[in-house]
Parts: C-alpha cells; structure tokens; sequence
C-alpha cells in the first residue's frame, strides 16, 4: 500500500515539472528566437519478484516503482519570421546559431536583435554582448561601425553623351558635364562644337574647357555619311588635372552612343560619368548571405564582413543560459560559417524570428497535465483510504 503512495508520489513530482516546462514555454510565446522545451517522461527501476500462474510453473512478478523526468527536449521547428522594420534585425531561415562574445566567452542565440553601441560596436540589443563575423582566415571579429563612416570620392574617368549634333542650325553647339577629380572634387567642364563639315565630310571640333580655361588641345569627332559616328573618331582622352593639390587621372569623352547628326534642334549632353564624391554613412543593413551592406550619401553601397553562425552535433546538448543564449557546456565540436554557405540556413534582414511555441499544443499538454496531477492524486487518497481500512480492522472497529 506504502508503495503505492511513493509511485504516485513520482507521478505528482513528474507532472508538476512538466508543469513547470509548459508555463515556461507560455511565457517566452513572444520571445524572438525562443526555442520551446518538452519535459521527457522515464519510468523509473523495476523490481522482480517470484509469482506463480497456479500450477508448478513460476513466472516473474515485475513491479514498477514510478516515473521521473529525463530531463528537457529542445523543440529546433523554424519560427516564423516576421519583418520588423529594424535595418538591423537579422533572422536565421534554417540551420545555425549567431555567435556572441560575452565577457570573452563564446554564446549562441537565434535572437537577431542587434544595434551598435556608443562606441559603434555591433551588440546584442540590450546588452554588452558583441556579434561576430568572420574574417578572411577563418577567425572571429567585432563590427567597428567607425571603419566605415565615410566613403572616399572617385574620379571620373568615362564620361559618355546621348543625344545629337544639327546639321541645320548654328555651327556651333556648347554643353557641359560633371565630372569628378581624383579627391572627390566635383567640377563642371564644357565643351563646345563647331561644325566643320566645310574641310571634312562629317567632321566637328570640340574644344573642352573649365572656367574658359582650356584642358586639352582642339579635338575632332566625325560622323558617316548617315550621320552616325565613325569608330576611332566617337571618343577621345586627356589628362585631367584641375589643380596641383589632386592626382592627375585619364578623362576619356565618348560620343559612340548618341544619335550622331539630326536635322532638328542640337541637344547633345551628358548622359552618363562613372565618378562620385565622398558620402557619409546612412545606413547598414544585412543580406540572405549575412552580408552587412553599407549605403552612403553618395549613392554607393559597399560590402562589409559575413556574420558567423554555429552549427552543432547536438543543439539539445546546449545549456541554456537565459536572455535567449545557450552554452557549449559540454566542448561538443563547433562549425563555423556563414549564412548561405553549406549547412547553414539564410538570413533575412529587416526581421526577426518569432518563439516557435505552438500555443494549441501548449494547452493540450497543459490538459493532459493537469489531468495527469489528479490522477495521481486520487490514487494517493484511494491507497490512504485503503490504509485506513485496514487501521480500523486490526482496532475491531
């Protein structure tokens, strides 16, 4: 009868953990990145003992003596991922953990929020744990945001033109063109056409200038007898140097792509350079491969280091430390890499990856708890009753 009491007591203990690990789930419903966790049921030792079926044959009698806890499963189904309008959020879309250095210790997570310090250090929103990325031999490193506050200018080295010459009206045309120096400088250059069809066919003269100084002997482009422009006389280059204080770069002019001679009004002009000027930073954000992509005033974007991700043998044997970290309290082997690449999921920027609590299932299990707690329970008062019984037949009551 004693023995009784004590199975039940383990069905008591078993259910209240169980208990304990739903609550815990519920909890964390809207944690970003949070794993659920399922409380596995053993039963415990058996003990045999002799019994007899009637006739001479004997047959072992096994009794049970309970259950208990086996400790935690963690639940790896992918949460859903939902945008949150942060540059910054980043969520994992499959296998593999963001790596952490906290206090100089390696820490995993699957929560993306992160945000740079005042030191323009990439963190772990909320706390002084800094992300890591990998470097080119393989080692981890923190994001200094002040690496790239800045873009360097570039100069213009191809200017190209749209558009065409007339035939019909003034024999001169004058148009002008950004460019770019080798500092970043912007400055304007003109150019003016003069038809000089009078010495030869389809030929005009261009003479470039900058604030009426002129930046390269008289030039000549030429066009066909259909008007379109002849190769080898479409473009040409020069030396461009607007002060001693800059790098002299090659400024190459090219007219192959206009529309050659018209018979309208003349509207040749710029239509692409390849230079630009210093920009400062506006914006970082991440890509599917975990990429940080940096934007600039300047209209450039410029690619920075991967972010890390771990993968393990085992993800239950991690040891969860709160604050949506785990440990890898048991030195199991770690892989590294980045996101994209092998066995390793993808990344989404601008959004994170929602608790994978399946709330139905939460309180179906809670049900089944519950339900488990009262049973064991009735099966304590039976057996105290029985006890009981028994008490008040040996008083003669």
């Amino acid at each position: 009868m004693l023995d009784s009491i004590y199975v039940a007591l383990t069905g008591l203990s078993t259910f209240q953990k169980g208990l304990n690990t739903i609550s815990n789930n519920v909890a964390n419903l809207n944690t970003p990145g949070y794993k659920g966790r399922e409380l596995l049921f053993s039963d415990l030792y058996y003990r045999y003992e002799a019994g007899s079926d009637g006739g001479n044959t004997t047959t072992p009698y096994t009794k049970g003596s309970g259950v208990t806890s086996g400790g935690e499963h963690l639940l790896l189904a992918q949460g859903t991922i939902n945008s949150t309008g942060n540059d910054l959020d980043l969520a994992i879309n499959g296998n593999g953990f963001f790596v952490l250095n906290q206090n100089g210790e390696q820490v995993y997570t699957r929560d993306g929020q992160f945000e740079f310090n005042s030191q323009g250090i990439l963190k772990s929103r909320g706390t002084d744990n800094s992300v890591l990325f990998l470097n080119g031999s393989g080692g981890l490193n923190e994001l200094d945001i002040n690496t790239f506050r800045t873009s360097p200018g570039k100069a213009t080295t191809t200017v190209t033109f749209k558009n065409g010459l007339s035939t019909l009206t003034t024999p001169t045309y004058t148009t002008t063109a950004s460019v770019f120096d080798s500092a970043g400088g912007a400055h304007t250059i003109s150019l003016t056409f003069t038809n000089n069809t009078g010495v030869t066919a389809g030929s005009w003269l261009v003479d470039v200038a900058e604030n009426s100084v002129p930046l390269t002997p008289q030039q000549e482009i030429r066009f066909n007898g259909v008007g379109l422009p002849i190769a080898g006389f479409d473009q040409f280059s020069f030396a461009y140097q607007p002060s001693i204080s800059v790098a002299s770069t090659t400024l190459n002019l090219n007219f192959s792509g206009t529309a050659g001679l018209t018979s309208g009004a003349s509207s040749l002009a710029l239509n692409s350079q390849n230079g630009f000027g210093p920009g400062a930073l506006l914006k970082a954000t991440f890509d599917t491969k975990g990429t940080v992509k940096f934007a600039y005033s300047n209209g450039q974007t410029v690619n920075g280091p991967r972010i890390a991700l771990a993968a393990f043998n085992s993800i239950s044997a991690l040891q969860p430390l709160g604050g949506n970290l785990f440990k890898n309290a048991n030195d199991q082997p770690i892989v590294l890499g980045n996101p994209g690449d092998s066995l390793f999921g993808t990344t989404t920027g601008g959004s994170l990856e929602s608790s994978n609590v399946d709330l139905a299932g939460q309180f179906s299990q809670l049900i089944v708890a519950q339900r488990g707690y009262q049973a064991a329970s009735e099966v304590i008062t039976a057996a105290n009753e029985m006890l009981q019984q028994l008490l008040q037949a040996r008083s003669g009551k």
